[in-house]
């Protein structure tokens, strides 16, 4: 999940130059309130025809505002998660496609930066690439990062879907030393993930922290979740409009309860966290 078997049938035949149709119509259950659908034109362009998407600015009061150009991007992935091939032909296609990429939470590679893509650098709760020795954000390792062109913005995790609320440990056994050297750790050795940001306790705070970042980098900053209570979105943007403008998220990223990670405890993979179907609606209701 999210895609099922007969998706990713789909997927490697096309992109194996196979036949890419189907017959008989879909077999897909449409019902559920919150099913994605895109809205077809009375009138669509012709075959020769089409318009170009115009650009979304994104942290329009930061001193380097970014200008997204696709509606489709690579979400967060991280190095050590995914291979070094992984990463390259993921960076090398996010180029071709004129979309950014996300680093996931396991900090900037070398081959994050190789194919010359634009990045969105991710923060998570152990801080990686951007620690200091006590696992707080170090300003000087953010300044070294967001010094990199192509790196256009900053996203804050909160919450990934398969395990929201929940740390994680990375094994010893599985760190070596070019993931130690990106994520600034020691080789062979447990690395824990708080289960938050311990800098982060409430709304105000968080507001604070991602304000933070970017009034540091001059660059777009906003924060990653899984949404679980509706009436919390309400006072977040409360004290947004409190707080300013100006000093709020310049982007939220919604992930899913029914998201996907390498590890995480069935219980909570399966049972906590709304659908991107129930929470997307709610987010954009909140506008």
């Amino acid at each position: 999940m999210p895609f099922n078997r007969a998706e990713r049938e789909w997927v490697y035949r096309s992109s194996a130059g196979g036949d890419n149709t189907v017959a008989f119509g879909s077999t897909r259950n449409l019902t559920p309130a919150g099913t994605v659908i895109f809205a077809n034109a009375p009138f669509p362009a012709l075959d020769d025809h089409h318009d170009e998407i115009p650009p979304i600015t994104i942290g329009p009061f930061c001193r380097h505002p970014y200008e997204a150009h696709s509606l489709i991007n690579v979400s967060g992935m991280s190095f050590g998660a995914i291979s070094k091939p992984a990463v390259k032909a993921l960076s090398k296609g996010a180029k071709l496609a004129n979309c950014w990429m996300n680093t996931g939470e396991g900090g900037l590679s070398k081959y994050h930066l190789s194919g010359g893509c634009d990045i969105v650098f991710q923060i998570g709760t152990a801080k990686y690439g951007v620690r200091d020795a006590e696992g707080g954000l170090s300003e000087k390792k953010l300044l070294e990062i967001a010094a990199h062109p192509e790196v256009k913005m900053f996203e804050l995790k909160l919450a990934q879907g398969a395990k929201p609320g929940k740390g994680g440990l990375l094994p010893g056994a599985k760190i070596t030393k070019r993931i130690a050297d990106i994520r600034g750790i020691e080789p062979g050795q447990d690395s824990v993930s708080p289960n938050r940001h311990p800098e982060i306790s409430n709304n105000k705070e968080l507001i604070e922290f991602v304000d933070h970042i970017r009034e540091l980098t001059g660059k777009p900053a906003g924060f990653k979740t899984v949404v679980g209570d509706a009436d919390w979105l309400e006072s977040l943007c409360e004290d947004i409009m409190v707080a300013g403008v100006e000093k709020a998220p310049d982007f939220i990223t919604i992930d899913s309860g029914d998201g996907g990670t390498g590890a995480a405890p069935m219980p909570l993979m399966d049972n906590v966290g709304m659908t991107i179907r129930e929470a997307l609606p709610r987010v954009v209701d909140m506008n």
